[in-house]
């Protein structure tokens, strides 16, 4: 088992030896997360101006827009993760493998079907998680500002505090899944609720290790940039999280 120490050498030594090919990669997650938020801006202001004379056909787009998102940019994004995956496993691999799961048809149709179910449950988990927030929320909007400021500004507090603990339990719940896909790159037969199963029993001992990886490096990728290398950041945040996962397997299931 490495330290803490020893996996952090070992994402360095990664990400020197492979910084071009890095680079390219996390340059192209980049451009394909820009895209998205482009397009989603465009739309948004295009369809509010044409909402009211053709109603059905704004609605449509969006819908086909988000079919377009879980066809193309979730395999896609799986595939990059894929990618990261087996340098941090010292595989020499083309950059080219990140359209690995474009490859062959029922890799594809199981990175699709994979991936989305894997998302909503991220998104449910966060969903249930802030029910008690939202509840204080339209609490405060029932009394609003009329009522006196010291009960109003107490209920707001309570409901920043609840949307906090909300958003962390949500996302520590969410930990159970972080092997699943180094998981399913091993073994790309299993059923995921299989890989969900296991996935859950590496991380039940393992989730406070990865907090500590998630504090180290989130505020440097929040505030990159305009500190830092922002790039090169996220390229290392996704080696570190690599090698953790791959630690984390072998040696529990050694």
């Amino acid at each position: 088992m490495y330290s803490e120490k020893e996996n952090y050498q070992k994402s360095i030594w990664i990400l020197k030896r492979n910084i071009s090919r890095i680079t390219a990669a996390t340059i192209f997650l980049f451009s394909i997360i820009l895209f998205i938020i482009i397009a989603v801006l465009f739309f948004s202001d295009y369809f509010q101006s044409i909402n009211q004379i053709l109603y059905p056909i704004p609605t449509l787009i969006t819908i086909l827009m988000g079919i377009g998102i879980i066809l193309v940019v979730l395999p896609l994004e799986l595939g990059i993760k894929y990618w990261f995956y087996m340098i941090s496993f010292n595989e020499k691999i083309p950059l080219s493998d990140i359209f690995h799961y474009f490859s062959a048809k029922e890799l594809y149709l199981k990175a699709v079907i994979y991936r989305t179910i894997i998302l909503l449950k991220h998104l449910a988990t966060y969903i249930i998680y802030l029910i008690p927030a939202a509840g204080i929320h339209l609490l405060s909007v029932m009394i609003g500002k009329d009522t006196n400021t010291n009960i109003y500004l107490l209920i707001v507090w309570i409901k920043i505090l609840f949307l906090l603990i909300g958003l962390f339990f949500a996302f520590y719940h969410n930990l159970q899944y972080q092997c699943i896909w180094c998981l399913f790159f091993q073994n790309p037969n299993y059923r995921l609720s299989q890989l969900c199963q296991l996935s859950k029993m590496l991380m039940k001992p393992k989730r406070q290790e990865f907090i500590k990886i998630y504090l180290a490096t989130t505020p440097f990728i929040c505030f990159g940039i305009f500190l830092f290398p922002l790039i090169l950041l996220v390229s290392y945040f996704y080696v570190i999280t690599s090698v953790k996962v791959i630690e984390v397997i072998c040696t529990q299931l050694s």
